[in-house]
């Protein structure tokens, strides 16, 4: 004769009862969490130099784009901005007149803060010049949206005003599209103007990477 044996039976407990109000409230509450969980603020608000280099229209392709402006009363000019980084890459602006005057502003990260002034021959600004134009600047262009972005490098805005034609190019650093021959350029802008002079700093006695110069903030 076989025995049954059935399972233990435990006891149900009672179900709660819930305000339909709060279990609203409390869904509202949540949906609202996920719906802003891991959303980044950016901010959208222009820079001086931004709503500088956008004009009167106030339009902008964005950085590493071109942002042209109607040519203004000047003969000729060259001007360049270093802007921010992750880390301490200098800050300043720059700009070099048909006569050689230089104008320098130091803002971060280098030996000279504020204005400075120098000159520098005027062959070394016909030959700047030269070099504008075999690197096409008018016409320079690269892909647009690239995909070959690496974030935390350093802006660089320039600018040349020459012959009753201005044109801006803000390159971002960080752009793999952006043509190496702009950044070339740029690099020959700090040249001719000697703003080693101004950006870089003496080597602190123990710094973290021993190679690299070091301003303070």
């Amino acid at each position: 004769m076989s025995t049954r044996v059935s399972a233990p039976r435990w006891p149900c407990p009672q179900g709660r009862r819930y305000d339909p109000v709060v279990r609203r409230l409390a869904l509202v509450v949540v949906l609202a969490a996920v719906a802003s969980c891991g959303k980044e603020r950016v901010s959208t608000e222009a820079t001086p130099r931004e709503r500088e280099v956008r004009g009167a229209s106030g339009s902008t392709k964005g950085a590493g784009k071109d942002l042209s402006t109607p040519a203004s009363g000047e003969t000729f000019a060259v001007r360049m901005t270093r802007a921010a980084c992750y880390g301490t890459c200098p800050v300043y602006d720059l700009e070099i007149d048909a006569d050689g005057s230089v104008r320098f502003q130091g803002t971060r990260y280098v030996r000279a803060r504020g204005n400075q002034t120098a000159s520098i021959p005027a062959a070394d600004v016909a030959a700047l010049v030269a070099r504008f134009e075999t690197t096409r600047f008018f016409e320079l262009t690269w892909e647009d949206p690239c995909k070959q972005m690496v974030t935390d490098h350093a802006t660089v805005t320039l600018t040349l005003v020459d012959k009753g034609r201005q044109r801006t190019l803000v390159d971002y650093l960080g752009n793999g599209c952006v043509p190496a021959s702009l950044q070339a350029l740029a690099e020959e802008v700090d040249r001719v103007a000697r703003t080693d002079a101004w950006t870089k700093c003496e080597k602190r006695p123990n710094p973290p990477f021993p190679d690299a110069d070091w301003c303070e903030r």
